[in-house]
């Protein structure tokens, strides 16, 4: 991808989907991330909390960039 490289991941390849936490948890150990610096920001309320309750900030993305910005900057993100 021009914007990610090779930082996907495609959970067919494992076999995983969201919410469940493998794939949570399979995203965090194939990157090398650390759950409570990541946030996870998704459509779906549902896959939203699975990322929580797996230690990652995560936001709903109701298609509404500034309201998206306003909350990644909440977190410290810059944006």
């Amino acid at each position: 991808s021009e914007y990610f490289g090779d930082r996907l991941m495609i959970s067919s390849d494992w076999n995983i989907i969201k919410p469940e936490s493998a794939f949570y948890e399979k995203a965090l150990s194939l990157f090398g991330l650390i759950p409570d610096e990541c946030v996870f920001i998704d459509d779906s309320p549902l896959n939203v909390e699975a990322a929580i309750m797996n230690g990652i900030q995560a936001i709903v993305y109701n298609q509404d960039t500034g309201a998206l910005r306003a909350q990644l900057r909440a977190l410290g993100v810059d944006v």
